[in-house]
């Protein structure tokens, strides 16, 4: 399967924020994610920092305002 898992940089730490994302659509200030099961994430004021797809893994940041 194709599904990784989200994270979001705090402090130079990773936290992660959901599992086994499968749909991840921008939007205005953000994005949202979808898991598996159907659970919808929605992230603001963030940008992706990094993907690292042979770790199935997406990294974000919040935008410094």
């Amino acid at each position: 399967m194709c599904e990784s898992d989200a994270y979001i940089k705090v402090d130079g730490k990773e936290e992660l924020l959901a599992k086994e994302i499968v749909t991840l659509m921008p939007r205005e200030n953000g994005y949202i994610l979808i898991d598996l099961s159907g659970n919808k994430y929605e992230l603001n004021d963030v940008v992706i920092d990094h993907i690292n797809f042979v770790a199935h893994k997406i990294f974000f940041k919040k935008i410094k305002h």
